[in-house]
């Protein structure tokens, strides 16, 4: 499977009716000159260039995550206004500037409200999140994959337990994000 890199992913967790969704943007920054710098710096022109040497000349593994922005949207928020609000940050500077890639849960209801983002102007990336052990293409037909849960989880777990995933504390939706991990 081929990898695509963005300098932000943002990334929709879809709840139901007695569930909370959210959103959670991730900065992943670049290598230049000896340390880490975040795309925020940078114009488009500029990060396409530093992306590139990033690539040819590589870079030291396991770059630092920033998380940018958390939010949880209220029970009952309508999906109609989960895909305008989701529109309005993607499309806000530095995120609508530089390559950023949305991932939604298209577990349980995901797959409707894939149908708004498309309608909307964004095509994001469908995960479907299964018991089984093993990533694949969605077979429907949809830009997605199908991912163990397990594997998300664990994910997170490491990035956590290894301090690359960073959480600022001035973020409202951090106190939360700590007591889940």
């Amino acid at each position: 499977m081929a990898v695509k890199h963005f300098a932000y992913y943002l990334g929709l967790d879809l709840g139901q009716s007695a569930d909370y969704t959210a959103l959670a943007v991730i900065e992943e920054p670049l290598w230049a000159n000896g340390s880490w710098v975040s795309p925020a710096t940078m114009d488009r022109s500029y990060y396409m260039l530093l992306r590139e040497e990033n690539w040819r000349r590589g870079r030291p593994p396991h770059p630092p995550l920033e998380v940018r922005h958390l939010e949880r949207f209220e029970l009952g928020t309508s999906y109609t206004t989960i895909v305008k609000r989701v529109k309005e940050i993607a499309y806000t500077p530095p995120l609508m500037e530089l390559p950023s890639g949305l991932l939604i849960d298209k577990t349980g209801v995901g797959a409707a409200v894939l149908d708004a983002f498309e309608h909307s102007g964004i095509r994001p990336a469908a995960i479907t999140m299964h018991g089984g052990s093993a990533v694949s293409y969605d077979p429907s037909g949809r830009r997605g994959y199908r991912v163990p849960k397990r594997d998300l989880v664990s994910a997170v777990q490491v990035l956590l337990q290894n301090r690359r995933l960073k959480i600022a504390a001035s973020l409202p939706e951090a106190p939360r994000s700590k007591k889940s991990s």
